[in-house]
């Protein structure tokens, strides 16, 4: 499947509440949360 980059701007404290969302569904594995993954994984 082709993939499309987007860029997004949300406040600091938005970013922050969705990176330790992510976190913690990842069940401990090891994530990248770069905005570009963190949009991955939002869009997913």
């Amino acid at each position: 499947m082709p993939t499309v980059r987007w860029n997004i701007a949300v406040s600091l404290d938005t970013g922050q509440t969705l990176r330790l969302f992510l976190a913690i569904q990842s069940s401990g594995r090891t994530r990248s949360l770069t905005p570009t993954a963190f949009c991955a994984e939002v869009l997913s």
